[in-house]
């Protein structure tokens, strides 16, 4: 059998990530700590729920630009936590 269609899952419409996994913060804090930066999950929580009300509706804008967009929404998340320190290696790796 050949495959004929892909479909992309954007926002859990096909398939839901259990809650336990979908922890975005755990991710970010992860990466923090391995930059020497101390950040609560709470606070992590806070910025990415506040960034994703303000940007997220902004992907559709950025059609064909998908990296310049999550450069741009890593950015708006580093600049609520107050991380200025090496900002180009930390969003490398997120």
């Amino acid at each position: 059998m050949r495959l004929r269609t892909v479909s992309f899952d954007w926002g859990g419409t096909l398939a839901q990530i259990p809650p336990q996994l979908n922890r975005p913060e755990l991710v970010w804090g992860s990466t923090c700590l391995g930059f020497d930066l101390r950040l609560t999950g709470a606070g992590i929580h806070q910025a990415l729920v506040e960034v994703d009300q303000s940007l997220g509706p902004q992907i559709y804008r950025y059609v064909g630009r998908t990296r310049e967009y999550w450069r741009f929404y890593d950015g708006a998340i580093l600049d609520r936590l107050g991380i200025q320190f090496r900002r180009d290696e930390i969003e490398t790796v997120v």
